[in-house]
């Protein structure tokens, strides 16, 4: 099972004559998607959202669950935005935002002091911080549980 369910939805909008009560016709059956990333779940969003051609009207899902907590624990906007949950959507803040990368030896996902570019994903909440390390080429960033970079991989 994936991490985290993201609902995929239009409805009609009103301002134009449609139905909100139903999903825009023509468009792509409203869904829901499983995937391993909160950055995975806001891509399908915004692809879902271009793919329908669908305004700002139009969208209505957005939902972010997490599967292993069983509960909703974000809103995806119109513009690919994740927010918290906070029912005061005046105060609502959008999550957190870090440089990560994974070691394909342990899967940890890891949050990279030293990026080759800034390429920002969502944190999960399961990252671990970077360690230095020392070996004959020197002092470098290095996975926390394998103590070596030889395994770390930027992600998109």
């Amino acid at each position: 099972m994936k991490r985290y369910a993201v609902t995929l939805e239009s409805v009609g909008n009103p301002d134009f004559g449609q139905n909100p009560n139903q999903p825009l016709w023509g468009c792509e059956p409203n869904q829901l998607k499983q995937v391993d990333t909160i950055e995975e779940a806001s891509k399908a969003c915004v692809q879902f959202i271009m793919n329908n051609d669908l305004g700002a009207g139009n969208w209505s899902g957005g939902q972010l669950m997490d599967n292993q907590l069983g509960k909703q624990i974000g809103l995806i906007s119109y513009n690919g935005r994740v927010w918290d949950m906070n029912p005061d959507w005046k105060k609502r803040k959008e999550l957190a935002k870090e440089n990560i990368c994974k070691c394909n030896n342990c899967d940890a996902r890891i949050i990279d002091e030293n990026p080759k570019d800034e390429r920002k994903q969502y944190v999960e909440g399961n990252e671990v911080s970077m360690i230095q390390s020392e070996d004959e080429d020197g002092i470098h960033w290095a996975c926390p549980n394998c103590e070596t970079d030889e395994y770390l991989m930027d992600l998109d």
